[in-house]
């Protein structure tokens, strides 16, 4: 497997994002999505790495439509 440090912060979140749901942490979800998003955006080339452009496209999208933060800037 190729991208092992992309997976390994991929499968981070999944257990940041499941700590989220089970209330038993203090993650953000919109920090955790922004910061994964930020390390990998435009970073995957489709025709080389599909899977993982598929995976941070969609985190990128979906942590661009969470409402932003009182305060923050877009």
């Amino acid at each position: 497997m190729r991208n092992v440090l992309f997976w390994n912060s991929a499968i981070k979140l999944i257990d940041n994002l499941e700590a989220i749901d089970s209330g038993g942490s203090d993650f953000c979800l919109e920090d955790e999505l922004n910061t994964f998003s930020e390390a990998y955006r435009g970073i995957f080339d489709p025709s080389n790495d599909f899977e993982e452009y598929v995976l941070a496209t969609l985190l990128d999208r979906v942590s661009r439509i969470l409402p932003v933060k009182e305060g923050e800037a877009l």
